[in-house]
């Protein structure tokens, strides 16, 4: 509550119990997150510096021509993705592609594509615009708090650079497994239902994520998810269960 300020103090919910129905609830009532016991010291801390964090919402747009200018910019851009989503090719293939077109429109260090089981333990990264032959890289989302929040809050987050925070920058320097820098995760949701989040983790010298390139994040999440076929994924995660 001192880091925080008294107006901004964070309640979490511990439990053995995990059903998403339950989170959700917890959620819905107020609580800022929800730790399923039994609790890593490291999983705690890890959420308290996603909390401690200012988060970004998207706002409605404003009228000033250098705002229209980058409207029209980043609409190029989603452009772009369409027309190169519908060139025919294999699906992995194709994932890849535009997470680096998604990763060189942002002067990201990473794009990742990232599908997540329904109770939110385990990921699998399907696409990654730094390694075209990913395979599936397996997650535990327990370690990224970031996945967790959108996950569970059903909405995009955006977290601005650490270093420009002077209290975030001492709980980087004192923990050096914190992965998550200046970054924008956006949820994928197919036929109904969360199927996982776009990273998009940006390079260190950025100071600040604006509002169009949340929003066309989201639009390339949007776009990202309609090349997904869930039914081959669906398969594969059977052969890895078994």
């Amino acid at each position: 509550a001192n880091l925080l300020g008294a107006d901004k103090i964070k309640v979490f919910i511990t439990s053995t119990h995990n059903t998403g129905s339950n989170v959700k609830e917890c959620l819905k009532l107020g609580a800022s997150d929800y730790l399923i016991k039994p609790i890593k010291h490291q999983d705690l801390f890890m959420r308290l510096v996603l909390h401690m964090q200012a988060k970004k919402e998207i706002d409605d747009p404003k009228a000033g021509t250098a705002e229209i200018e980058n409207a029209q910019y980043y609409l190029h851009l989603v452009d772009l993705l369409l027309r190169e989503s519908l060139k025919p090719g294999a699906t992995d293939d194709l994932l890849h592609k535009l997470t680096v077109m998604v990763g060189m429109s942002m002067k990201a260090v990473r794009v990742s594509l990232i599908e997540c089981d329904a109770d939110a333990r385990s990921g699998w990264v399907c696409a990654s615009s730094d390694n075209s032959k990913i395979n599936r890289l397996k997650l535990d989302l327990f370690k990224y708090p970031e996945i967790l929040y959108v996950l569970r809050n059903e909405k995009m987050l955006a977290l601005d650079n650490l270093a420009a925070d002077p209290t975030m920058h001492f709980v980087t320097r004192q923990n050096k497994e914190i992965t998550f820098n200046s970054m924008i995760v956006a949820p994928i949701k197919i036929s109904g239902h969360y199927w996982g989040v776009l990273s998009i983790k940006m390079a260190d010298s950025k100071q600040k994520v604006n509002e169009f390139e949340m929003r066309y994040a989201q639009l390339a999440a949007h776009v990202l998810g309609l090349q997904i076929r869930p039914e081959p994924i669906a398969a594969v995660r059977m052969q890895r269960a078994e």
